[in-house]
């Protein structure tokens, strides 16, 4: 603990010299040792996410729109090979001319996707999936497995902070905190 905590301050004073306002960290919800490194370094929980694994098959069994109008009070952040990051004004007109924004919409209930390459393993689709009802959320599970065969990918990862509905081939991995801490 002694190691990863002089690791972290040394990430944390990168951090200012870059003039960063705010360290995040990841901890696996049931790792207590790990929490209390960061709780004694004034890291807080800010979010807490579960991953899921989604196996690509075919399924034209969906209903789903590419979104080209995302409120980004609702959805400000996006998860790209692991990382948090804000949705600015030039990732959303991206997001737009790449068709990388899915919605599915049953009643008022919609759910939102949000769909990346990884940066790290090839043939592998992230999703940040914000699901506001278990009907729209399993509409676009079902375009996922679709598209994940169209597009030749071997792997679909969902990041969620919604627990998600039983659903073919759906295996959640792990729940975990988004740690925060303000730099500045």
């Amino acid at each position: 603990q002694n190691t990863a905590s002089k690791l972290v301050k040394h990430a944390e004073i990168i951090g200012k010299e870059k003039n960063l306002s705010t360290s995040y960290m990841l901890i696996d919800t049931e790792n207590s040792v790990s929490l209390s490194m960061a709780n004694s370094l004034n890291y807080e929980i800010f979010q807490t996410w579960d991953f899921y694994s989604l196996d690509p098959k075919i399924n034209s069994n969906h209903k789903v729109t590419f979104e080209k109008s995302l409120n980004r009070e609702l959805y400000p952040q996006f998860v790209k090979s692991w990382r948090w990051l804000p949705i600015d004004d030039l990732t959303l007109k991206s997001f737009y001319d790449e068709n990388n924004i899915v919605k599915s919409c049953i009643g008022e209930n919609d759910s939102i996707g949000i769909l990346c390459d990884s940066e790290h393993f090839d043939k592998t689709l992230i999703v940040t999936l914000f699901s506001n009802s278990d009907d729209s959320v399993l509409e676009i599970l079902s375009f996922l497995q679709n598209f994940g065969v169209k597009k030749n990918y071997e792997r679909i990862q969902i990041l969620t902070r919604e627990q998600l509905p039983n659903f073919d081939s759906l295996e959640s991995k792990i729940s975990f905190h988004l740690m925060k801490k303000q730099l500045i």
